[in-house]
């Protein structure tokens, strides 16, 4: 299956969905000219609407999708303007356990139109105070994690800037055919201690072998919550059961290979590296 499929607006997509499931449209003070009513704006002017509808299939408290620009049929794919919404939305939210998370297709995207599932939880995640190692500027990779994945941080930088960087190794994937999902959550900056008071918000981009056919209903999907660490067990008897190695096993069989992993960081830097001495060569 390709990654970048069309949109087809002949299946399910979120246009289908009840009006009473949306719960809000997600937009910005400049959307609304005037200052007017959200209603008297949308008869004079086809706004874009970024919608926020219930999860009918709610993993926890909270659970909810964002769909950018519905009535645009983006495929599942992620885009910069993905990204910044993303982004914005997790610091626009005061709740430490505010998370945002991305499936691709072939890696548990049900629905082929671009959505993010957002949700809360109490808990911490291994994921936020995992061991990175630089790979090049401003692109780090997780250590002692049973999946390999790609790490970064809004420390020392800006929205935009972050943006770009993930974008460029998301795109990168795509181009690839690589199945992927991406994390966002707030965490300790990069090699400070789990208690510290510093801050940020981590991104966490894991490429991954492809799935195909029907879920599985056997103890877990390992879909972007449970790659960050967010078990969703389907079975009590799997959830009385179920070990921290079988887990570790579960995720490692969708991890990336050694191999193709280093493979794919060469490439990364080298495509970072290129795009850091063409900032400097405009400077």
């Amino acid at each position: 299956m390709n990654l970048t499929q069309p949109y087809n607006p002949q299946l399910f997509n979120f246009t289908k969905i009840k009006e009473e499931e949306i719960m809000f449209d997600f937009c910005s003070d400049g959307d609304i000219p005037n200052g007017e009513p959200e209603e008297i704006v949308n008869k004079k002017v086809k706004r874009q609407r970024n919608i926020m509808v219930i999860n009918v299939s709610p993993l926890g408290y909270g659970h909810c999708l964002f769909i950018p620009d519905v009535d645009a049929g983006i495929p599942q794919m992620i885009t910069e303007e993905l990204l910044r919404q993303s982004l914005e939305m997790l610091l626009l939210s005061s709740h430490r356990g505010f998370r945002v998370g991305f499936n691709s297709l072939c890696a548990f995207a049900s629905v082929n139109h671009q959505h993010i599932h957002v949700y809360y939880t109490d808990y911490e995640l291994y994921i936020e105070y995992a061991t990175v190692k630089e790979v090049c500027h401003n692109c780090y990779e997780l250590l002692d994690t049973p999946t390999r994945g790609f790490a970064f941080q809004l420390y020392g930088q800006g929205i935009s800037s972050l943006v770009k960087t993930v974008f460029r190794v998301a795109s990168h994937l795509q181009v690839k055919n690589i199945a992927h999902n991406l994390f966002l959550t707030r965490a300790p900056v990069f090699g400070a201690e789990r208690s510290s008071k510093d801050r940020t918000v981590r991104v966490i981009l894991w490429p991954r072998k492809s799935v195909y056919g029907i879920r599985s209903d056997d103890i877990f999907n390992p879909a972007v919550t449970e790659m960050s660490g967010h078990l969703i067990i389907k079975a009590a008897e799997a959830y009385k059961t179920i070990t921290e190695e079988k887990v570790d096993q579960l995720l490692a069989e969708v991890s990336m290979d050694e191999d193709d992993f280093n493979n794919l960081k060469d490439s990364v830097k080298d495509l970072l590296s290129t795009d850091k001495v063409m900032e400097q060569s405009v400077s």
